[in-house]
């Protein structure tokens, strides 16, 4: 496996391993995770949207949860493909397919 592709989550994310750790009292603890849960992102998603970009671009959760479902059903695919040896005049045929399915999205 190439050492790029180790590095990247089943989502194709790169991996995070990397930690900073802050103290915060009690109160600041539970501000922080009722902004990030009213923003639909975890603690780790909240805090590191803020670090970074130093705002928040709200993003639907219904759309959240169905772009993850569609990189999980798009790393299926290629998989199965993978491991049938599918030629490639199926492999355009099933891409086509996948394409048409997301302009509907």
């Amino acid at each position: 496996m190439d050492k790029n592709q180790e590095d990247l989550s089943p989502l194709g994310d790169k991996i995070k391993d990397s930690r900073i750790e802050i103290r915060l009292t009690l109160e600041e603890k539970e501000r922080v995770i009722l902004r990030s849960n009213s923003m639909n992102l975890s603690v780790s998603e909240y805090a590191r949207e803020i670090l970074l970009k130093g705002k928040i671009e709200k993003l639907d959760l219904g759309n959240k949860k169905l772009l993850v479902g569609i990189g999980n059903n798009l790393n299926q695919i290629a998989r199965h493909m993978n491991s049938a040896g599918l030629n490639t005049e199926n492999s355009k045929s099933a891409i086509a397919l996948i394409e048409a399915l997301l302009t509907k999205i």
